[in-house]
């Protein structure tokens, strides 16, 4: 989703001067995108086919290409053959070759790196000496024009066609249930108060099924699971909700560099959230945005959320700034054209 979102947004900045090759299916039937291998390719065929692809347009095409890339292979491969390439990194490497590989590519001009978090690109830097010219810090985003038609139906008019209560107080969670995520707290919001509904929308179904019998074994009936759903019903859910949660803890591998697309969409809803501010999380929510706890003391989420309901005017506040925030500086087509600008200033050194 990322990829084809970020494809969406290039494409919309850089007309045919945008072409994307990407291992699997096209997204949807954007004139941009083809098919390399079929889906049943392995990742191996698919990495080689990528490497290949950028050997292809290396040596045929002499205009000023940009290759950019999740692949730190496909990076290496364009540097070699003189193009100019810029990688973008969700996490440390893994492995001594991609390490080796950085760590070359770190000294030619024609390499730069993007990255979704300012502890990522700190890491980076110290790490394999990135020098902060060549060195993008570019958190995740979202459309936001994909809420703006939610926004003006009531809550209520929402709540009826998705089969919710209308006078509940709604907690929703969209996204995965795997371990280590935490989605244990999910109790400390069902117990919050007598009139709570927490629903959790999407997750793997042997995911979905666990923690559906774990609540059911504590004798926990105000908690839903709604299987994966489309995008648009996602969004219905998320506009609906009093509150949105978002929860990880340090037993997630990327709790500390990571930039959840699911907190952009939140963000855009316009509804006030709940969130687990640790790691990179802490360059998004704060204070002014959202409510934060510390998975570590999972009290707080019950006093957060009391104090939420006590004060609907600061709620409003933070959503609104939280929504301001999405359409201001955390959209697609943003972070689009800040990294086009970061690939220009690279050409004219």
């Amino acid at each position: 989703m990322q990829i084809a979102s970020m494809a969406k947004a290039f494409a919309e900045e850089l007309g045919d001067d945008f072409f994307l090759q990407c291992g699997g299916k096209p997204v949807g039937d954007e004139p941009y995108s083809r098919r390399m291998l079929a889906l049943d390719g392995s990742g191996s065929q698919r990495h080689l086919a990528a490497c290949l692809s950028a050997v292809r347009l290396s040596l045929t095409d002499r205009r000023d290409t940009v290759v950019y890339t999740r692949d730190i292979a496909v990076a290496f491969t364009a540097i070699l053959l003189g193009k100019q390439a810029v990688y973008e990194a969700h996490k440390a490497p893994v492995g001594s070759v991609p390490a080796r590989i950085l760590r070359w590519l770190g000294a030619s001009k024609r390499f730069r790196l993007v990255v979704i978090s300012g502890v990522l690109a700190d890491y980076y830097a110290k790490r394999y000496g990135i020098p902060d010219a060549r060195l993008l810090v570019a958190h995740s985003g979202v459309f936001p024009g994909s809420y703006e038609s939610l926004q003006s139906i009531p809550k209520s008019v929402l709540r009826s066609d998705l089969g919710l209560p209308l006078n509940a107080f709604i907690v929703v969670h969209t996204g995965s249930l795997y371990r280590g995520r935490g989605a244990e707290l999910f109790e400390q919001v069902v117990r919050s108060g007598e009139d709570v509904l927490f629903v959790q929308v999407g997750g793997e179904p042997d995911d979905i099924f666990y923690w559906k019998r774990y609540y059911q074994q504590r004798g926990l009936s105000n908690i839903q699971f709604v299987d994966r759903q489309p995008s648009d019903t996602v969004r219905r859910y998320q506009v609906a909700a009093d509150l949105l949660f978002y929860m990880i803890t340090t037993d997630t591998p990327t709790y500390w560099c990571c930039s959840p697309l699911k907190l952009f969409e939140y963000m855009a809803s316009g509804t006030p959230i709940l969130g687990s501010c640790i790691g990179s999380i802490k360059e998004i929510l704060n204070e002014n945005n959202a409510w934060c706890f510390s998975p570590e003391r999972p009290d707080g989420i019950r006093a957060s959320i009391a104090d939420f309901r006590r004060d609907t005017a600061l709620a409003n506040r933070k959503s609104a700034t939280a929504l301001q925030q999405a359409r201001k500086k955390y959209s697609w087509g943003v972070r689009a054209q800040r990294i086009i600008d970061f690939c220009n200033e690279g050409s004219e050194r």
